[in-house]
């Protein structure tokens, strides 16, 4: 009888260790690595524009308390200001012309601009926080003296941003 009460003093330590192997698996289970850690935001770009000139003529043309507009340059916004201007390259047409030729066309909303500025009274706007890609700028400008027949102008300029720089825009000819 004398190994019984041997057995009962070995039991809880021998107990706990069969608790003990039964919760490992032989190979403990790795945690999930964490995630990595998110890439960086892209660098993003700007437009500093300046839409206030003068023409040879001695006129003076700005944008003063207009706005400009900004359009990516995707095919379906190409396709409407190819209609709208006749040209995807800078050019500048009467006001007058642009809104008849928009009246021809039909509503089209997913060719809306997805950003505009008010020029300052130097004729100064910018575009901060751009992703790198092409776009179309199209600003309103006046022509002063105003002279009899003479309209206020539509420029249309096609502009690069590159991540990381401004594009310095000069709406003058």
């Amino acid at each position: 009888m004398a190994p019984i009460p041997m057995l009962r003093r070995a039991a809880p330590p021998l107990f706990a260790t069969l608790l003990l192997a039964a919760c490992t698996t032989g190979a403990e289970a790795p945690y999930p690595p964490p995630p990595p850690n998110p890439p960086p935001p892209p660098a993003t770009g700007a437009i500093e524009g300046h839409g206030a000139f003068r023409l040879t003529s001695g006129a003076r043309v700005s944008c003063a308390g207009f706005s400009v507009a900004l359009m990516p340059d995707l095919p379906r916004y190409r396709r409407r200001i190819q209609a709208l201007y006749g040209s995807t390259a800078r050019i500048e047409l009467p006001v007058s012309e642009v809104r008849a030729r928009s009246a021809q066309l039909p509503a089209a909303p997913d060719t809306a601009p997805i950003a505009s500025a008010s020029c300052d009274p130097r004729g100064e706007f910018g575009f901060p926080n751009l992703i790198g890609g092409g776009y179309f700028l199209i600003a309103h400008v006046k022509v002063r003296p105003a002279a009899p027949g003479r309209d206020d102008y539509v420029i249309l300029a096609p502009v690069d941003v590159i991540p990381g720089q401004a594009a310095d825009v000069s709406l003058a000819p």
